[in-house]
């Protein structure tokens, strides 16, 4: 599903989702939130939600990202990759 939104300024990129979507998201301390479902979709063990900004694989957790100009968040289910999570 594509949709844009407007957000308030300021507002992390797992808040906005929450906006479009019914999000489950697991938060580790020192990393971050990761996204585990949306509107009750989980992966298997074999897959994960990636996180992709503006096009690129994410650098660092969801909720990270600060929304303060226009940004494209896409959630993508994918094979785990140990590889491409560096």
């Amino acid at each position: 599903m594509n949709r844009a939104i407007s957000v308030e300024k300021g507002i992390n990129a797992l808040e906005a989702l929450k906006q479009v979507a019914s999000i489950e998201a697991k938060t580790y301390v020192g990393m971050g939130s990761l996204v585990i479902g949306i509107n009750n979709l989980k992966p298997d063990s074999e897959h994960y939600w990636a996180l992709y900004v503006d096009g690129k694989f994410a650098d660092k957790a969801i909720d990270a990202y600060t929304i303060d100009n226009d940004i494209t968040i896409e959630m993508k289910m994918e094979k785990i990759d140990f590889g491409k999570m560096g």
